[in-house]
């Protein structure tokens, strides 16, 4: 799974033959038909197994009588520490283009579901004015794959999450100080 993911990762999905992953991963080509359907089934394996591992990891987040800032603050941190731990999964999961239906499409909406969660949980307990939760789960997601996409030179992923959750959790707008 390791090579065919470093393999579309690296080379356009239409390059990557079946026969080189067989050959790359010393088993036949015959042994990779006993688990995947086709070459398209195995690429949809390799992200819809990236997004559920996200989806467990963003879900473990919370915490019991926690509150829902820290556990987004670790989604964040759990969606930044995926694609560290698995560039190639991570790349061909920001790369494929998001299908309206099937099971990626399934997979895509349950991550943005489960960080909807906890921003709904704070709302409810008045920790976060967020009239749209689903929206904003989106925005987390959008953050973070366009800060990786697209990373600020000396930035790591410590300083990328900090600022992902200060503009996601101060907004932009400078906020006036009151005078005494």
């Amino acid at each position: 799974m390791r090579t065919a993911a470093r393999m579309f990762a690296e080379r356009p999905y239409h390059e990557v033959r079946l026969d080189e992953i067989a050959a790359a991963t010393r088993l036949g080509k015959g042994t990779i038909y006993v688990y995947f359907a086709s070459k398209d089934d195995l690429h949809t394996t390799l992200i819809a197994e990236g997004i559920d591992q996200l989806i467990t990891e963003v879900q473990a987040t919370t915490a019991a009588g926690e509150g829902a800032w820290p556990a987004i603050e670790r989604a964040v941190d759990a969606l930044l520490a995926f694609a560290d731990r698995f560039p190639h999964i991570y790349t061909l999961m920001r790369s494929a283009l998001p299908p309206q239906e099937g099971l990626l499409a399934q997979k895509r909406r349950e991550l943005a579901r489960a960080l909807a969660r906890i921003l709904r949980r704070g709302v409810v307990d008045g920790a976060l004015d967020d009239p749209h939760p689903e929206l904003t789960a989106e925005f987390l997601l959008s953050s973070v794959r366009g800060a990786l996409l697209f990373p600020p030179k000396n930035l790591g992923r410590r300083a990328i999450a900090r600022h992902i959750l200060r503009v996601i959790g101060r907004g932009l707008l400078a906020r006036k100080r009151s005078k005494r």
